[in-house]
């Protein structure tokens, strides 16, 4: 079925408009505008409902019962909402089958689900079966099928759906919403407003959308629908264009290192292994057995600490946190918000964490403390343990933190630029 203005480009950039029947194949990029709406059906049976102002990429879509890495089934959801129900070939190898969008890898488990992608934010829901959503990030980004760090959603969770930002280290639960762009009578609307002889409707695959409306049903919606009577023409207003977040601070010379055998926290994609060279070549700021946060030594010895006066307001680059308890597993937690302030002239700092688990729920970590002659940050008082450093420069820091909760301990650490 199509509905409104919907093209198709192809590997070789060239570009045609999409009608009923029409072939799509691996490479294709299909695109919708507003009021647009396509469903697609696969050779296996598989179907995705592709809504309005929405670009969806298919990467790969192929299967062999005899060869499993020649099975492959690959999407990318570059903005917009699709709905995508697994045919024969991802539901024989689900360990195949990846739709990936700017922020998050999807697997899936024999399902039926909706997503919804920005630029910023992935969010997706479940009807059956179950998915795994993940932050598109190393090993992660370039595989397929679900990542060992995946937020699960199944069926039987009724009322969450799963959302992950592009500054979240890991996806969390929130309440349901409705993901879809508008519905289908809706659509219909505004086409016959604007240009009802683009109007096109067709039989299509069963229950690709919910609900589903009929060949007959939605042609009778657009043939009985009378153009509107045309407003008075107004003064045009300049639209409020949205404000979009920064980008996270680029930090080149602070760097955490992570000791072999220590397992690594949640979100944690900058830290690297602790060898030789690494502690040969840099100075130790802080370390609490498993991370070390590091500044670079010149000629072997410590760079002198000279970060000018005045306050100033950082940025968080990097943050990874977890729960830890005995006997229990390791708990994922995500940061939400953060602040750090810090003031070069009474050689004091201030800085917040908002955090968030599945179980331990929304939490804050919050410190106030000092900093000694060569940089090294230490908090004072409170609940909140911090011990961490600033450049040589001033202009980036980092820190581990902990703090005992009911439900164990939470600890991680974190990276900032200005």
């Amino acid at each position: 079925m199509v509905i409104g203005q919907v093209s198709v480009v192809h590997a070789d950039g060239s570009a045609s408009s999409m009608t009923r029947g029409f072939e799509v194949r691996v490479g294709d990029t299909v695109q919708t505008e507003l009021g647009g709406h396509v469903h697609l059906r696969f050779v296996d049976g598989g179907r995705i409902s592709v809504r309005p102002s929405s670009r969806l990429q298919i990467d790969s879509y192929g299967y062999s019962e005899t060869d499993t890495q020649a099975s492959a089934i690959k999407f990318k959801l570059e903005e917009g909402v699709v709905r995508s129900i697994t045919g024969e070939w991802g539901a024989a190898a689900r360990h195949r089958f990846r739709l990936n969008t700017p922020v998050a890898a999807i697997g899936v488990k024999g399902t039926d689900f909706l997503v919804k992608a920005t630029s910023d934010l992935t969010s997706a829901s479940v009807f059956t079966g179950a998915i795994s959503v993940a932050p598109l990030l190393g090993a992660c980004g370039a595989g397929l099928g679900p990542c060992q760090e995946g937020r699960l959603l199944s069926d039987d969770m009724k009322g969450q759906m799963v959302e992950l930002g592009r500054l979240q280290n890991a996806p969390r639960l929130v309440p349901l919403a409705d993901l879809a762009v508008a519905s289908l009578p809706q659509q219909a609307v505004t086409l016959v407003e604007r240009q009802p002889q683009n109007v096109g409707t067709a039989v299509l695959l069963a229950a690709a959308d919910k609900p589903l409306l009929t060949e007959e049903q939605v042609a009778a919606a657009v043939n009985t629908l009378k153009p509107p009577t045309p407003p008075e023409p107004q003064q045009p207003t300049l639209p409020t264009l949205p404000v979009l977040p920064p980008e996270p601070p680029v930090v080149k010379t602070l760097s955490w290192g992570r000791y072999s055998l220590a397992q690594s926290l949640t979100g944690d994609s900058f830290s690297t292994q602790i060898d030789a060279a690494m502690l040969q070549a840099s100075e130790r700021l802080a370390s609490n057995g498993v991370y070390a946060l590091f500044r670079p030594l010149e000629d072997g010895k410590p760079v002198a600490y000279a970060p000018g006066s005045g306050t100033a307001q950082f940025r968080l680059a990097g943050a990874a946190a977890s729960v830890v308890s005995a006997g229990k597993p390791v708990e994922h937690v995500s940061v939400t918000a953060a602040t750090l302030g810090v003031n070069f002239d009474a050689s004091t700092f201030a800085t917040r964490l908002d955090v968030q688990g599945a179980n331990m729920g929304s939490d804050v970590v919050q410190a106030v403390g000092t900093i000694s002659k060569t940089g090294l940050m230490r908090s004072v008082g409170g609940s909140s343990i911090v011990q961490g450093g600033l450049s040589a420069d001033g202009r980036e820091a980092g820190y581990l933190f902990q703090k005992g909760i009911s439900s164990g301990i939470l600890q991680g650490i974190t990276l900032w630029g200005r």
